[in-house]
């Protein structure tokens, strides 16, 4: 269940209702590969190292420029920025979710807490 706290957003542009997410759990790598573990029977210590692996992996292809695409999530890519002394950085990870990721959040239910 997606909780979410409903305001009224006024700016120099208009206002309007605005609605925000009230922070839930955090789901551990943990927690994930006890999940796998339970529903496809593979070992969570396998897991965990596949998952820390693809973690290394992604890290390493987006510090190479790459854009990350996971056939069953989206796309993953670095965005730049200036930092200080005026060299560019990884700022930020931009994750965009694809069509397949998002026909799942058909089955999201939500609950506004006042």
């Amino acid at each position: 269940m997606i909780q979410y706290k409903r305001f009224i957003r006024t700016t120099n542009m208009g206002s309007g209702d605005q609605i925000n997410i009230v922070p839930g759990e955090t789901i551990s790598d943990k927690e994930i590969t006890s999940e796998i573990e339970a529903g496809l029977g593979i070992p969570a210590i396998r897991t965990m190292s596949v998952l820390e692996a693809v973690g290394g992996l992604i890290a390493k292809k987006l510090t190479e420029g790459c854009t990350v695409n996971l056939k069953s999530i989206g796309h993953i890519r670095p965005s730049l920025a200036l930092n200080e002394s005026g060299e560019p950085e990884i700022k930020k990870v931009i994750f965009q979710p694809n069509s397949k990721l998002k026909g799942r959040f058909t089955q999201a239910e939500f609950e506004e807490v006042k």
